[in-house]
């Protein structure tokens, strides 16, 4: 009777799967900021241009609530110190997040959705973003 023996490759196998699905979130997280800014424009929740450049992805420890400044036309973007965006896991959960810092810019969701429409628009390319970063990785 022979035997076998598996070389069982759980941690690192683990890590290389958290790798890939983390670089394929923060490819969607960015798509997510640049359709959830594409909701606003004048008449419809933009004034200044500020909360459209105050959208952008991070990591989900980031501290959104500083970013509040004064609406200006001249505002910068905001989320350049936010650094490399890294997700973190959380459980079974691989997260980032996807906000703004400005006081207002949950009134102006209640009445645009600007970050729901944002969201919906690329949910259907999930699956797809995920699979390109799996060929890559095996290509």
């Amino acid at each position: 009777m022979s035997k076998s023996r598996v070389d069982w490759h759980g941690k690192p196998t683990q890590r290389e799967i958290e790798k890939i699905l983390g670089e394929a979130l923060v490819e969607i997280g960015l798509r997510i900021e640049g359709e959830t800014k594409k909701q606003l424009w004048p008449g419809h929740g933009k004034v200044t241009g500020t909360l459209q450049r105050s959208v952008h992805a991070a990591s989900p420890d980031y501290n959104f609530a500083r970013e509040n400044i004064e609406p200006a036309s001249n505002s910068p973007e905001r989320g350049n110190n936010a650094g490399e965006v890294i997700p973190k896991l959380d459980g079974q959960r691989l997260k980032i997040a996807i906000g703004t810092g400005m006081e207002y810019a949950m009134r102006i969701h209640f009445l645009y959705k600007y970050l729901t429409i944002g969201l919906n628009k690329v949910r259907p390319q999930v699956l797809k973003v995920v699979q390109a970063h799996i060929d890559r990785r095996r290509g």
